[in-house]
């Protein structure tokens, strides 16, 4: 999902729509549960309601039968007076059934019961009052007994029929509540889904690659340009960090060619004294050791400024894009070593081991270039390290790739620098003192990112520096031509 740079979106907005989306889910879900909760409040009172009716439908049968076995006994005291507190519970249980009562029909049906229930017991006790004995009487009154019996029965069945519906409508809701639960969850999850993506899309995917941009731009990449397709707040960081880096662009466009012009009018003075120098060393044989030594001393500095003025020259060029390769076939052992016999008479009393391990590494590349870095790795091991410490330099070839490592025993990189080694003009705390112009590592990465390959260091303060550097190795053509 990509957002044109400058619309409407942003991440205030897309914050509140999240927000909103998750606060109204929230109001759907309390909504629901209030609805659930009120019909099952509702069914569990019916449910109770209908339950109690059918209970007392029951009890109140059973105290009329119970009124007629003690009916029976008119000559016993104990029965006449158990019967007057069962006929009191029997009108009791009949209000009560009556207070139960919901339905129209279901009250027709309790006070039709009550009124054959009260001419079953009047009659009795006119019948009673009459003389007539238990049989006569059990035989009058039996008609509206069974009447009274057959209303309560068709009560029972109708509490009944209520009870199997209050007990369907709580299975109903409960399945409700289910339903809605496990819809709450799907919603919720594809809500949190939509909510990730939108975040991600709009959100985490622009601020990783600002963070990619600004870390390639940091390691020397100043073509990286942020993305502008991202939401307003976001969009107006990226577009001002590519105002930034553009900016950045033009002075270091117009800080090189500054330094390619001083380099270019140095040069050629330069060059002038060179050549005086050793003209009078050539020429004057009547010079005395001090003089000698003098120009001696002069000699090696010009070469020093003469190899600075080469590095600012190249650094230049390398900076703005301009740098040439001539690749040919060669064994990085052999230039390897090559540079090494250059390096080894300037330090007589420095041991350089070199370890050229396996098989011959043949690489295609611009082999003035590669000796180039070479000299410029082995150069700063010499001068970063104790004339008594030795230097390791190892090549061999592995999984495709020639390697080079260049061990030295010196002061030292602190990890907070391990990056900035490799900018143009940074000097490290440690070799602030030591003369340079801090271009040869920021060169050296230039041409081996060019040749495909990479430098990277390894380094303990005080106890020295492992710079390992690696490139492609010529692959089976390249070789073929070589041999022909």
């Amino acid at each position: 999902m990509r957002l044109p740079s400058g619309t409407g979106h942003s991440v205030r907005g897309i914050t509140s729509a999240s927000l909103a989306a998750l606060a109204l889910l929230c109001l759907m879900v309390a909504a629901g549960v209030a609805w659930i909760a009120g019909q099952l409040q509702e069914t569990s009172s019916a449910l109770v309601r209908d339950a109690e009716s059918l209970r007392l439908v029951t009890l109140i049968e059973l105290h009329l039968l119970d009124y007629q076995r003690l009916a029976v006994f008119l000559d016993d005291p104990v029965a006449v007076a158990e019967r007057q507190e069962v006929r009191r519970r029997l009108i009791a249980a009949l209000d009560e059934a009556g207070r139960y009562s919901a339905a129209d029909g279901e009250v027709e049906l309790v006070e039709r019961a009550r009124g054959d229930i009260t001419a079953y017991v009047e009659r009795r006790r006119l019948l009673e009052q009459r003389g007539l004995g238990p049989l006569d009487i059990q035989r009058q009154v039996r008609p509206l007994l069974s009447r009274a019996l057959s209303d309560l029965d068709e009560l029972y069945e109708v509490n009944r029929r209520e009870v199997a519906g209050a007990y369907a409508r709580a299975q109903q809701v409960g399945a409700v509540f289910i339903a809605a639960a496990v819809l709450t969850a799907v919603l919720a999850a594809i809500l949190l889904l939509i909510a990730a993506l939108a975040i991600r899309h709009m959100l985490l995917r622009p601020i990783l690659g600002l963070r990619e941009t600004i870390d390639r731009f940091r390691s020397g990449e100043p073509a990286a340009q942020a993305d502008e397709q991202a939401p307003r707040e976001l969009s107006d960081i990226a577009r001002a960090f590519n105002e930034m880096s553009a900016e950045l662009g033009r002075q270091k466009a117009r800080q090189l060619a500054f330094i390619a012009g001083v380099a270019h009018d140095l040069r050629n003075p330069l060059t002038a004294l060179q050549f005086g120098v050793d003209a009078l060393k050539a020429q004057d044989t009547r010079m005395d050791a001090g003089a000698h030594d003098t120009l001696t001393l002069l000699g090696r500095q010009l070469n020093h400024l003469e190899r600075m003025v080469d590095d600012l020259m190249q650094t230049s060029t390398i900076e703005a894009g301009e740098l040439v390769l001539e690749p040919s076939v060669f064994d990085l052992r052999e230039a390897v070593d090559a540079v090494v016999s250059l390096y080894r008479p300037t330090v007589p009393t420095r041991r350089i081991d070199v370890q050229l391990q396996g098989e011959p590494a043949f690489v295609r590349a611009d082999r003035m270039r590669i000796e180039q870095v070479v000299g410029n790795l082995l150069n700063n091991a010499i001068k970063y390290s104790p004339p008594e410490s030795p230097i390791e330099i190892e090549v061999e070839q592995s999984d495709g790739r020639a390697r080079l490592a260049v061990v030295d025993h010196g002061v030292g990189i602190r990890a907070e620098e391990i990056e900035d080694i490799f900018r143009p003009f940074w000097r490290g705390t440690a070799t602030a003192e030591r003369s340079g112009t801090g271009l040869g590592l920021s060169v050296a990465r230039k041409i081996v990112s060019a040749h495909g390959g990479s430098i990277s260091v390894q380094s303990v303060p005080g106890a020295g520096s492992v710079f390992r550097l690696d490139i492609p190795i010529a692959d089976a053509a390249d070789l073929r031509r070589q041999a022909i």
